[in-house]
């Protein structure tokens, strides 16, 4: 009977250690489908071209990172649309002085 409980908790640690690694596998699996579910629902809500000339800019960079990424551009566009103040030289000028 020694032997067995030495064995058991050896077994029940492999056991526990499988059943959450299985666990973590279908929740990555499930949020994996849901994440490209949504990047297509969100993709049709865009102009083919501009889905179309993204992919080829992110694919250009991802073969030659010597250029500056896309998603840089990307982001100064929209924060500008958001807040067309961010690309006011008065309000780099404020910052600036701010910053003195």
């Amino acid at each position: 009977m020694g032997t067995l409980s030495l064995v058991s908790p050896v077994i029940s640690t492999e056991h526990t250690t499988a059943v959450s690694l299985l666990r973590k596998i279908k929740e990555a699996i499930a949020e994996s489908n849901n994440h490209k579910f949504l990047h297509h629902q969100f993709v049709l809500g865009l102009l083919a071209d501009s889905v179309k000339r993204w992919e080829e800019q992110l694919a250009e960079w991802e073969e030659d990172h010597s250029s500056q990424t896309p998603l840089r551009k990307c982001l100064r566009v929209c924060l500008q649309l958001i807040n067309p103040a961010i690309s006011s030289p008065h309000v780099a000028v404020t910052q600036d002085e701010a910053q003195k």
